[in-house]
């Protein structure tokens, strides 16, 4: 026990749909739950971070905290990486794709998201591309749309500007990646 009284848990996340047998969860637990979530999570009151901690190891302490904040360092820089990918296809849809777009999007400077971004090794415009021609091949396999579509939808208003760039990324054309595709 680190604290001298029971912790009340207020709510418990799972990544797991609701199952079934959802009812035993909530037996166990004896708090609110919640299933499908984006991860898993524990919520508790806030009052408990200021109870103290019996036996309590001042080096330890210091160490795991080091050991944390490094830990919420990577974390926080996958994360603003994942949640470009995560917005880049909705902002290139409606054309919304420039860094200072996407930055506030995230709530966040400029300079942030580009410190973050080159803190996990890359740089905006390989996100974007990434994204881009992701998309782009997913488009181009499902053969439902023209050419100009395709270019639209991963931000391109010229439709030879989107051949080019699709060419640099793959070496190959849009129209030869499909096997001769055309729409």
């Amino acid at each position: 026990m680190l604290i001298r009284q029971a912790v009340s848990v207020e709510c418990i996340g799972f990544v797991i749909e609701k199952p079934k047998n959802a009812h035993v969860y909530r037996e166990l637990f004896q708090a609110e739950l919640v299933f499908g979530q984006s991860h898993n999570f524990i919520e508790i009151k806030t009052s408990v971070l200021d109870q103290v901690v019996v036996n309590g190891d001042v080096a330890s302490f210091s160490a795991l905290t080091s050991y944390a904040d490094g830990l919420l360092i990577e974390e926080n820089k996958h994360t603003t990486v994942l949640q470009l990918r995560r917005l880049l296809p909705g902002a290139l849809r409606q054309h919304k794709y420039r860094v200072d777009d996407l930055a506030n999007e995230l709530n966040m400077s400029v300079r942030t998201l580009q410190r973050q971004l080159k803190a996990s090794g890359t740089k905006f415009q390989l996100v974007l591309d990434e994204v881009r021609r992701g998309l782009a091949e997913h488009y181009l396999l499902e053969k439902k749309l023209s050419m100009s579509e395709i270019a639209f939808l991963v931000g391109y208003q010229e439709q030879s500007s989107f051949n080019h760039a699709f060419k640099n990324w793959t070496g190959v054309s849009p129209r030869r990646f499909v096997g001769g595709f055309s729409k």
